[in-house]
């Protein structure tokens, strides 16, 4: 049977957590206790058995500077003795329901494997959102930059994409981002000053080298210096950088639109979804 969950299933959430994707006990502490809400989660329950389970966590879309209620689908999972019994299809049609009820427009999630795309699109979902990334040569220039407070920080993301079309991240969003950034032993570098900062980007070191999860900068000369910035604080030569300049690179993401009076399928071929750690 599919429900909202309770207090008293988030310890069989985190299990199932930890089995099927192995976060650490520190992130999930982090989420569930500055994220998770009861109201915002689904389970699967069989008997006293939680056999899956989903997130629906609430965003705002912009679009042509109007902005729209949005749910990300996060962390789907099933039981590895129970999958194949069609409990995903159960918890997205319950979610679909319930967020059409709310007049939710627009559902996206973000698959972890290239093969997890065609299974999603059996659900109805399709490709979307732009991401331009691409692996980048650090200049060798030493630069100087500095770590703002997450408050800085944010004002400076909120105006820099202010008026583009985007998935943007509310402030608790973006500050559970920040704290998650630096559980994995990353950094969010700035150029400039404190008070009037010039540009900006949230890194963190992976085995498959640094990432820069959104890079923002309003010019080339700016571009540089954050790119002289990550070479000087991780000291490598070349980093994984994504920015939204309108270009297409791939896709992020997958998209249902409940509503197609609010926008279309169409719309979403240049919406660029910022700050997602798990791209």
């Amino acid at each position: 049977m599919v429900s909202y969950a309770r207090i008293s299933d988030i310890e069989s959430i985190k299990k199932l957590w930890r089995e099927v994707f192995g976060d650490s006990s520190e992130f999930l502490n982090l989420y569930f206790n500055e994220r998770f809400q009861c109201e915002q989660c689904l389970v699967c329950i069989e008997g006293e058995k939680l056999c899956a389970s989903l997130q629906m966590l609430p965003y705002t879309l912009q679009l042509n500077g109007a902005p729209y209620s949005a749910c990300y689908i996060f962390a789907i999972m099933t039981a590895p003795l129970e999958r194949n019994k069609g409990y995903m299809r159960k918890l997205l049609e319950f979610a679909f329901n319930e967020l059409k009820q709310k007049k939710i427009p627009f559902v996206f999630l973000i698959p972890q494997e290239p093969y997890l795309f065609n299974i999603y699109a059996k659900f109805g979902f399709k490709k979307a959102f732009l991401v331009d990334k691409k692996k980048l040569m650090l200049p060798e220039k030493q630069v100087s930059y500095f770590e703002p407070d997450i408050v800085k920080a944010y004002e400076f993301y909120s105006e820099y994409y202010l008026g583009k079309n985007l998935v943007c991240q509310s402030y608790p969003q973006f500050e559970f981002i920040y704290k998650t950034i630096k559980i994995e032993g990353g950094h969010i570098l700035a150029i400039g000053e404190h008070d009037s900062m010039e540009g900006l980007c949230l890194c963190i070191n992976t085995e498959n080298g640094v990432r820069a999860l959104d890079f923002l900068s309003p010019n080339n000369v700016t571009s540089k210096h954050l790119l002289s910035a990550i070479r000087s604080k991780y000291n490598v030569n070349t980093a994984i950088v994504s920015q939204y300049d309108g270009n297409i690179n791939s896709y992020l993401g997958m998209c249902i639109i409940l509503n197609e009076q609010a926008f279309t399928y169409t719309d979403t071929q240049s919406i660029y979804l910022s700050l997602m750690m798990n791209e």
